[in-house]
């Protein structure tokens, strides 16, 4: 059974190993790597948990990590596949009706005219009305943008709303910002993908820890903005 440190180191080792998709089988790495102290004696012991990748024995991966990956990856594929039929349906709906809805627009704002002049002629007898309020600012796309990547801080809103466009031309589609909002539902690339690098690649101690303080910062002002 694990002492509570042990636990601790455990469960951040698991937690960058799921960003990174292994760690180092290196028990002094591990520990520079855990922080808060850690020791190396409890880096081996939470090394055990792991098993060594058969790619590069500098590696270390874990096994439930990697299966509820591949499940991760299911999930997305199907969602993506559905959102994709969905989307080609309304694209065709939409194309079909274009006509139909340009003619409705124009009878509204026809309608529209008339019940100004219906309120001009209201207030000139004296009759009361209630004004309405002004129509709301429109949002412009960078602080869509930006409400989103505060809704989604776990991915990269940027590159994602980059393939969503590339998808829509692909498909010669108009882009649609409800379509997008479902596309961020069903979109489950972390901000920083599994690789398959060399050891060389890994990151040194100074940039997780950089890295990790980014992110804090990051979700503090979301919190903040939200409120």
């Amino acid at each position: 059974m694990m002492s509570l440190a042990e636990e601790g180191a455990y469960r951040r080792l698991l937690d960058f190993c799921w960003i990174n998709g292994w760690v180092p089988a290196d028990a002094q790495k591990v520990a520079r790597l855990i922080g808060k102290g850690c020791s190396v004696e409890i880096a081996k012991t939470v090394l055990e948990m792991f098993v060594a990748d058969e790619n590069d024995e500098s590696k270390m991966i874990h096994d439930r990590l990697e299966v509820e990956r591949a499940k991760q990856k299911s999930n997305s594929n199907a969602r993506r596949k559905a959102s994709a039929a969905r989307w080609n349906k309304e694209s065709e709906y939409t194309e079909a009706s274009g006509k139909q809805a340009k003619s409705k627009t124009n009878a509204n704002a026809m309608q529209m005219d008339m019940q100004n002049v219906s309120s001009s002629i209201a207030s000139s007898t004296s009759v009361v009305s209630e004004e309405k309020p002004p129509p709301p600012k429109s949002e412009n796309q960078e602080e869509y943008l930006l409400r989103k990547q505060f809704e989604f801080p776990h991915l990269d809103v940027q590159k994602v709303f980059k393939k969503y466009i590339k998808d829509c031309q692909n498909r010669r589609i108009e882009p649609k910002r409800p379509f997008f909002d479902s596309w961020l539902e069903n979109e489950f690339e972390p901000l920083t993908e599994p690789t398959d690098t060399t050891a060389s690649d890994m990151p040194t101690v100074d940039e997780v820890i950089k890295n990790r303080e980014q992110h804090r910062q990051n979700r503090t002002f979301a919190a903040e903005v939200t409120l």
